[in-house]
């Protein structure tokens, strides 16, 4: 979690393209030829394609078909899906920020992670 972070769902795009290293994408990815929220560079080594999702509520439903859909823009991008997810309910001090990712692109991350802290 960024520290004390704003309230709203545009503050924390900033916030998830700010802990990547991402640009942010034109009106928040609502353009056909700008999808996503925000997207990394080209010569990224492991290139992220994310799509924020602010609540204030104490659940947020994630659909198969949205998440397939997602995908494939990323996919068609030469990306990785990240789903940023941050909760804020009413009276909470604090967000709670979460990400659903490919569960194949977590091993590949780990296994890095894992390679580099072994010298590999």
């Amino acid at each position: 979690m960024m520290s004390r972070p704003d309230p709203g769902w545009e503050p924390f795009e900033s916030d998830v393209a700010e802990l990547f290293g991402l640009r942010r994408t034109i009106t928040s990815g609502n353009r056909f030829f700008d999808p996503g929220d925000a997207v990394s560079s080209p010569d990224d080594p492991f290139p992220i394609y994310a799509e924020a999702k602010y609540t204030e509520r104490i659940s947020y439903s994630v659909k198969l078909k949205d998440l397939q859909n997602y995908r494939d823009q990323a996919a068609t991008l030469g990306k990785h899906l990240i789903l940023p997810l941050r909760f804020w309910p009413r009276g909470q001090y604090a967000p709670q920020d979460w990400a659903v990712v490919d569960l194949y692109d977590l091993h590949d991350l780990v296994t890095q992670a894992r390679q580099r802290a072994h010298g590999i």
